[in-house]
């Protein structure tokens, strides 16, 4: 059945349905998005707006950290099949532009390269394999049952990465409230796509340290004595730590320096007031990093026992190493895999999807 979306206030024992509106202009819409590109779920570097193809402006071209290229169409005043045709057609466009291409639509946008416009928003080298894969997203009200019909096809029979994300508009107390809602899970369709375009899994995973050693109190030589990572500020940065698990070998990156550890996973991820040290010590009294009392701000923690460290001052990088604002992600890139044997001795993993 076609999806909506409804809003409540919470009143003690009492809810009070609000009113949905139409969007004046989707325009709009538009323009919220591409000044706020996080309204689609992540953080995305803006590449191109209204964009000329061969069949027509496409709404909005946009990239993920890792080099991945997202189209997103508005369905405006157009049926929603005609949409979903319609981002299709961008989608094959968009899969016959080379790098040149796209570098091209990104210096009109921003002034910027798009090696420099990658750098600057993610703070790390453009991959070597950017523009070679896209995703699509319909950005709508509402889409009626045959295009969504559509969509679940295309992602579950075809393994295809497109979704639709929802955006609707109530009246609260007065004031717009803009609601949010996905088709299908966005996570879930990306992985389904990867596991069909992407080589096998290193069984190594890239966890980011932060920024520096003065970032939220991440100490790196507080993790490298002791034994932990931790990621916190947000729910969405340290809720990837729970992905790992015992035994699981991890590659620690230090952001803006370089790699520079080598370990396995002892403990699963708890909240930073929770977690004791090897010598019986609650870490809170050796860190600043903030506890459970911050709630979603909190910092969380996992346990590592390094196989191989440095310091940060020497940490190891090269031109092109795989490096991500993700907290924590599969390292499937073969080129940092092998640098990485070489300076920590990594020993090699079995493959996995």
């Amino acid at each position: 059945m076609a999806f909506k979306t409804a809003v409540w206030s919470v009143n003690g024992s009492l809810l009070q349905a609000h009113e949905r509106v139409a969007l004046d202009s989707e325009r709009r819409l538009e323009d919220w998005i591409a000044q706020d590109l996080s309204l689609l779920g992540e953080e995305l570097l803006l590449v191109g707006r209204q964009v000329r193809t061969t069949s027509g402006p496409l709404d909005l071209l946009a990239m993920d950290v890792e080099g991945k290229l997202v189209i997103a169409e508005l369905k405006r005043n157009r049926t929603p099949r005609e949409v979903v045709a319609q981002v299709l057609d961008y989608a094959s466009w968009v899969r016959d532009r080379d790098l040149h291409d796209i570098d091209e639509i990104c210096i009109k946008t921003t002034a910027k390269s798009l090696h420099d416009a990658f750098q600057a928003r993610f703070g790390s080298d453009l991959p070597e394999n950017a523009c070679k894969s896209h995703r699509m997203l319909v950005v709508a009200a509402e889409l009626d049952d045959s295009s969504e019909r559509i969509i679940r096809y295309l992602q579950e029979e075809h393994e295809i990465d497109i979704n639709a994300v929802f955006f609707s508009v109530y009246q609260v107390g007065g004031q717009e409230v803009l609601a949010r809602a996905w088709l299908a899970d966005p996570v879930e369709t990306q992985q389904r796509a990867e596991r069909r375009e992407r080589a096998p899994w290193s069984g190594v995973w890239f966890v980011n340290n932060g920024i520096d050693e003065t970032d939220n109190g991440r100490d790196w030589e507080l993790c490298r004595k002791h034994g932990f990572l931790s990621a916190g500020g947000d729910e969405r940065y340290w809720r990837p730590l729970y992905k790992l698990n015992p035994g699981d070998t991890i590659a620690a990156y230090q952001k803006g320096h370089g790699y520079v550890g080598i370990g396995k996973v002892t403990r699963i991820a708890i909240p930073a007031d929770d977690f004791m040290l090897e010598d019986g010590r609650p870490l809170n009294m050796i860190s600043r990093l903030k506890g459970a009392s911050e709630q979603q701000r909190a910092e969380h923690v996992i346990g590592v026992e390094w196989d191989a460290t440095v310091p940060a001052s020497d940490a190891k990088t090269f031109r092109g190493v795989f490096a991500n604002q993700n907290v924590v992600c599969k390292l499937r890139h073969g080129e940092t895999l092998d640098f990485l044997r070489q300076e920590f001795r990594l020993p090699l993993a079995s493959s996995s999807q």
